[in-house]
């Protein structure tokens, strides 16, 4: 849980930071003018949070589901929560609510 929530942390933040760039990819990680070869390229940045979801099945801490959906449900939830940080940027220093977000994600999968 505790190495999840860095990387939810450092996402939100990285997010906020770099708004155009999370935009930009966002919007363009599934495009048909994307080929196959840049778009594994571009998702082995978080080849990281797939090894340890990985971890977390085999370690029966986080539910037994293909690997692929869980991180798809993953990825969804955390880039819903970032799309709100974004437009709600001032939530991102208040503790309460960066645990309450994370833990929407964190429920969804733990076992």
């Amino acid at each position: 849980r505790s190495k999840l929530k860095k990387i939810y942390i450092n996402y939100i933040g990285w997010s906020l930071d770099h708004t155009d760039e999370f935009l930009f990819f966002q919007q363009f990680c599934n495009a048909s003018c994307i080929g196959e070869t840049t778009r594994k390229e571009g998702l082995s940045k978080f080849n990281n949070i797939i090894e340890l979801i990985a971890e977390g099945i085999e370690q029966e801490i986080i539910k037994n589901v293909n690997l692929d959906y869980m991180s798809n449900l993953l990825m969804s939830i955390l880039n819903a929560n970032t799309y709100y940080f974004i437009d709600n940027p001032s939530l991102a220093a208040d503790d309460a609510f960066l645990e309450t977000s994370f833990s929407f994600l964190w429920d969804s999968i733990k076992k």
